[in-house]
């Protein structure tokens, strides 16, 4: 079995934390991307958190973990077999403090942001049409 591990990031350390509780060996020596735990027949892959979805959906791996607002910007089909209650995230619209500005003024403005999909799916459940940019990276 194939298992993706977030290699970074808030969701890293949990993860890795859960399957050594579990019982599985998924040590990486020198932050390496792979690491094999030949007792229990199951192989590590640490990954970008944002791309175990994809790897999921496509079989590439058996299973991952990552967040659900990953897997809900990927637009990819996946099944969640259990929720493990860490990483929690939330989403706001950021402007001026005291500009006045709220959600409907956002209409036919740009909004940047790293999650694109879920940002026009939001703005779209509102009734708001913005243009939507996307950034990447820090």
């Amino acid at each position: 079995m194939l298992i993706a591990l977030p290699n970074k990031g808030s969701l890293a350390e949990e993860s890795r934390k859960i399957m050594l509780d579990a019982g599985y060996n998924c040590r990486r020596p020198d932050k390496d991307l792979w690491a094999l735990d030949p007792e229990n027949q199951v192989e590590f892959v640490f990954l970008r958190p944002r791309d175990i979805a994809v790897y999921v959906s496509s079989g590439v791996v058996d299973a991952g973990i990552t967040g659900q607002d990953l897997v809900g910007e990927s637009e990819v089909q996946t099944e969640e077999i259990i929720s493990l209650g860490f990483g929690r995230s939330r989403f706001y619209y950021a402007v001026p403090r005291g500009s006045g500005i709220d959600l409907e003024r956002l209409a036919g403005k740009r909004i940047a942001t790293s999650y694109p999909r879920l940002v026009s799916r939001d703005l779209c459940r509102r009734g708001v049409e913005a243009s939507v940019v996307e950034l990447d990276g820090a």
